[in-house]
């Protein structure tokens, strides 16, 4: 479904790019956000240094954690609702690095816990069911797995769309039913009725002459006597409408929650669009946009702890932690032409209201 559904993969696809997508329409990574009122709010200056070096860093011509390598993280824990990422950690002269980032497939991993709940190992199973030769991440290995999740109270973050399986089931049949239906209705066959009064003999001689014309090409006369008619066989649907409203409704339940509606080809012209854009969705969808990179920031911020904690001690980290906060791209959401009024046309409208309404709508408007 998320990579053959036209709705549902679109929707991933829009995601994984928004998240990272600024306002002028380029598309930027993460970074340290900087108190530029109170700079003592900042993390120090090795802090400031690693974290810039960490988001450019790259191992050939691959990003580490930056760039556009993340947006596969987006596209598997919007779709699947996890997704694994194993660090490289190198020493070089300078000291520990992480040197290198992989992505482990979603579904063969699996996170074990202890009898307290608390992660005890990871494991990528080679088979069905656990065996000796699966690969394990346990005691201090486990820090070099990044858990890109979406929220969930339990060990994997919640499927978002495990609950439109089965409207991609129907979608898939409402799809073969309308192309039958429309096949149907184009090519329905004709029924030649014969005069009462006529015999097998006539029937047969006008069969004969029948498919022979068809033989020579497009039938352009025919002669038929009294009583005689040709017309096509009724439809069984009448009319597609009802095929095609069942169909654009499953297309709207196939939806990514959040994404607007516009944003899908084919759905954005459909009639009630208009009425969804009337809602502010798009300020619905900058919340999500903003929700995925909270998701994001989470494991960023482990894997920078992580590199410190190697070079400069656990409690070092604690105290630059708590300033530690990840800036990204400014998202402008997308909005159709002519419904956000501008700053001068809000103006007039509010003076028109006042003007309307008197002094309780200039005290409402106050308030």
């Amino acid at each position: 479904m998320c990579t053959w559904s036209l709705e549902f993969a679109t929707c991933l696809r829009i995601l994984s790019q928004n998240v990272f997508q600024d306002e002028d329409g380029s598309v930027h990574s993460w970074k340290l956000k900087h108190d530029k009122e109170n700079p003592e709010n900042n993390p120090d200056d090795y802090i400031q240094g690693l974290v810039s070096d960490l988001q450019h860093r790259q191992h050939g011509r691959d990003e580490v954690l930056g760039g556009e390598i993340l947006e596969a993280a987006v596209r598997h824990m919007c779709g699947l609702g996890d997704a694994f990422m194993e660090l490289s950690i190198e020493r070089d002269g300078s000291g520990y690095a992480i040197a290198r980032s992989i992505y482990l497939p979603s579904l063969s991993i699996f996170v074990d816990e202890d009898e307290q709940g608390g992660i005890q190992h990871y494991r990528q199973q080679i088979r069905v069911n656990p065996g000796n030769d699966d690969i394990v991440w346990s005691g201090v290995d486990q820090a070099r797995i990044l858990h890109f999740k979406s929220p969930n109270t339990g060990r994997y973050g919640l499927v978002p769309g495990l609950s439109q399986i089965d409207v991609w089931t129907d979608i898939k049949e409402a799809m073969a039913d309308l192309a039958d239906a429309a096949r149907g209705a184009s090519i329905l066959p004709n029924i030649h009725t014969m005069p009462p009064d006529k015999g097998e003999n006539y029937k047969n001689a006008y069969r004969e002459d029948y498919e022979s014309r068809q033989r020579e090409g497009i039938i352009m006369d025919l002669f038929l006597s009294h009583g005689g008619k040709i017309e096509k066989l009724a439809a069984a649907t009448p009319t597609l409408k009802p095929l095609l409203d069942n169909f654009l409704q499953l297309r709207y339940r196939m939806m990514y929650p959040g994404v607007p509606v516009f944003l899908i080809p084919g759905l954005g012209l459909e009639q009630g669009a208009s009425k969804e854009l009337g809602s502010a969705p798009a300020l619905a969808y900058g919340k999500l946009i903003n929700t995925i990179r909270s998701y994001l920031a989470k494991q960023i911020i482990w894997a920078i702890g992580l590199e410190v904690v190697l070079n400069r001690g656990y409690d070092y980290w604690l105290t630059q932690r708590p300033k530690v906060e990840l800036e990204w791209p400014k998202f402008i959401t997308q909005e159709m032409p002519g419904l956000t009024p501008s700053p001068q046309e809000e103006e007039t409208a509010q003076e028109t209201f006042i003007s309307v309404n008197g002094s309780a709508a200039q005290t409402l408007l106050n308030s």
